[in-house]
């Protein structure tokens, strides 16, 4: 099969989204499909693509539901296979009927988590492959590049470090700092990925929260730089604050291939990566005093934290790039 992926997308490493695109595609190509990936952020430039290369793709691919009517013409004017990608539902208010639209055209279909699928109750044939994948060998570090990183961000090597990683958005951060309030172990929290408004009104909060002095803020950071910040933690968070199907958090699989203990929100479907008390620690809602606890908890008990911390590394084996490509494969 000849696919063509397409996306309005301005393709970049360092967006996590773009980065699926881009790491899905590699993870096909190197399985043995012939995969073409077109980006064109004017709409009606990348239709002309589809038109142009009418002849040579068999399967047209897509996750943007806003292209649906590009998927109609694929399908049902030029008779291609049609996949689509499905990444939310109705948290995007009035874009939700434009998801289930891209599905009608499709024959096929890609859900990030198996809520996703229930939701839509989708009867053609589906896979369920989650949001991203991890590549494993970027978690092999030295001691001493380990060590260098603490010493550079000023961090102390015989406190524990607390570690959230990724984007703010629908995550809630301030609770992570009112947490550090109600612990009981000394410990340092580091939040990496902070735009230059956000770090300010961190720095503001954690300031007259008065814990400044155990909180250490780092701007956004490339998903291929990520790797050794996660790996000198000892915990890392997770405090996801929505649930909708689609609620699934990318960075878990990162946070996995740490091999580190995680404390997660279970979200709408974070318990389909994270299962609970086994390789990380699940938490309804951003309650500070209840993560607080949690926290203490896992700082009590070495055994355990070293536990979560095996299970999530060997987890990680599930959720890598390649993994991906397999399930979207069986598809074709």
């Amino acid at each position: 099969m000849n696919i063509l992926y397409i996306t309005r997308a301005n393709l970049s490493f360092s967006r996590a989204h773009t980065q699926n695109i881009l790491k899905t595609v590699e993870a096909l190509q190197r399985s043995g499909e012939s995969v073409e990936l077109v980006a064109k952020s004017d709409t009606l430039a990348l239709f002309a693509m589809v038109i142009k290369k009418r002849a040579v793709f068999d399967v047209l691919y897509f996750r943007d539901p806003y292209i649906w009517w590009m998927a109609w013409v694929a399908r049902f004017v030029l008779h291609k296979k049609v996949i689509f990608e499905v990444h939310g539902s109705h948290e995007w208010r009035m874009g939700a009927p434009f998801w289930r639209v891209a599905l009608m055209a499709s024959t096929a279909a890609v859900f990030i988590t198996k809520k996703l699928a229930e939701y839509y109750g989708y009867q053609k044939p589906f896979a369920v492959t989650h949001t991203s994948g991890v590549e494993l060998d970027s978690f092999s570090m030295s001691p001493e590049t380990l060590n260098n990183l603490r010493a550079s961000l000023g961090l102390s090597s015989e406190v524990p470090v607390l570690m959230y990683a990724g984007s703010f958005l629908w995550y809630d951060i301030q609770v992570l700092l009112k947490m550090m309030l109600q612990l009981k172990h000394h410990a340092q929290l580091v939040v990496v990925g902070a735009k230059a408004y956000e770090e300010r009104e961190l720095q503001m909060l954690s300031k007259s929260l008065g814990v400044s002095e155990r909180v250490y803020i780092v701007g956004r950071v490339t998903p291929a730089a990520l790797p050794p910040y996660l790996l000198i933690a000892d915990i890392l968070l997770n405090p996801l604050k929505i649930s909708y199907p689609s609620s699934i958090s990318s960075k878990l699989y990162e946070y996995l291939a740490a091999g580190k203990a995680i404390v997660s929100a279970r979200g709408g479907a974070n318990d389909e990566v994270i299962e609970n008390d086994r390789n990380g620690v699940l938490l309804d809602g951003v309650d500070p005093t209840i993560w607080a606890r949690t926290i203490d908890a896992l700082l009590d008990d070495s055994v355990r934290l070293r536990q979560l911390g095996d299970a999530a590394r060997q987890d990680s084996l599930r959720y890598t790039w390649d993994t991906r490509a397999k399930s979207i494969k069986a598809l074709l």
